[in-house]
């Protein structure tokens, strides 16, 4: 019997550690899975935070957007109602009623689903010209051949000349029972003339309002168009100076135009900014004599130089006397009893500026 009982005690015995064996290699195997899993998913969302449409933030985020109290943006209930887009071109006296100044405004606006919205205006009050040499702009054509043109665009059947534009983002929100447009980023940007002589709005958003007015980089366009993130405050002592919904469109406010909802509206404001300026729509823009002469403009009467557009640099060296055969420009002769040459040119990612030394235009990188 006692043997018997042994037995049986030594079998129970190798059939627990069998068990225990085998619970562990199942924990082990579970844990393995779980572990797996979870690098899997981190290594998921790396990977798509990695390739993000909008690595500069140019579009607004609205979980990442805040008011002046710390809460979250909220998108108003009924914003589906006014989602879209809208356009008008319109002329708007300065004081109603009198015979002053007047100014033409084209104005383009698109209001998203989440509640963000993008403006855009072309504006102007120059209606005549006293002087046929005025607002002349200049542009390189598909030949490189430098061509005048003028701006312009109608408003209430009257021609006016030489916009300004202004760019602008936002959110809409609901204060004292109403929709505002809350402004989050704003600018006044130069227009930018393609090789067909006509404006091009999606790359004139890259040109910054200022004298020569060149950005270098991609990454230095995408600083300049960075938007805030906390709304500023709409208090009761500005309503009447601020942009709102109203049940016949949008109210814009100190002019008190009505723009109604339209499909008469350009990719500058339909399309989200991360999706118009890339670095390879840059780089594209950029790699022509006009691209260089759009983004650097010389200042002055364009009757006081002839323009040349150049493929290639020619004559062109560096500071250790090396031949450069690559990048693109153009040179500005002076007319008259001006005889300089100089060269304007974008070359390893930067402009560079020489005036023609002994037959030669030599570049100095550093």
């Amino acid at each position: 019997m006692k043997n018997i009982s042994l037995k049986k005690v030594s079998i129970l015995t190798a059939i627990a550690i069998t068990l225990a064996g085998c619970s562990q290699s199942n924990t082990k195997n579970t844990s393995t899975k779980e572990t797996k899993s979870k690098t899997e998913n981190v290594s998921k969302y790396k990977s798509k935070k990695q390739k993000s449409k909008d690595p500069y933030k140019l579009d607004i985020d609205t979980n990442q957007l805040y008011d002046e109290n710390g809460d979250k943006y909220s998108k108003p209930k009924n914003i589906s109602k006014y989602e879209g887009t809208y356009a008008i071109s319109k002329i708007y006296d300065y004081e109603e009623g009198s015979t002053g100044d007047e100014e033409a405004r084209n104005i383009q606006i698109k209001i998203n689903k989440d509640g963000t919205y993008r403006k855009l205006i072309q504006f102007s009050s120059i209606n005549k010209l006293y002087e046929p040499n005025r607002y002349n702009r200049g542009y390189f054509d598909k030949d490189n051949k430098f061509n005048i043109t003028k701006l312009t665009f109608e408003a209430d059947g009257t021609t006016y000349y030489d916009p300004t534009i202004y760019y602008e983002q936002g959110v809409i929100v609901e204060k004292f029972g109403d929709l505002y447009f809350a402004k989050l980023m704003s600018g006044q940007k130069q227009p930018f003339i393609d090789s067909d002589g006509k404006l091009n709005l999606s790359k004139s958003i890259m040109l910054e309002n200022k004298s020569g007015r060149y950005t270098s980089s991609h990454d230095k366009i995408a600083n300049t168009l960075m938007h805030e993130s906390e709304i500023p405050k709409i208090s009761n002592s500005n309503l009447e100076e601020l942009t709102k919904l109203t049940s016949e469109g949008i109210l814009e406010g100190r002019t008190n135009i009505q723009i109604p909802k339209s499909d008469n509206v350009d990719d500058a404001v339909r399309k989200p900014l991360s999706e118009i300026i890339t670095s390879k729509f840059f780089k594209e823009t950029i790699a022509s004599p006009n691209g260089v002469y759009q983004f650097y403009t010389e200042d002055g009467n364009l009757d006081d130089y002839t323009i040349l557009g150049l493929e290639n640099l020619k004559d062109t060296y560096n500071s250790d006397g090396d031949k450069i055969t690559d990048g693109v420009g153009y040179i500005i002769k002076g007319n008259g009893s001006s005889d300089y040459e100089r060269l304007v040119a974008y070359y390893k990612d930067k402009f560079v500026f020489t005036n023609r030394n002994d037959g030669k235009f030599i570049l100095d990188l550093d």
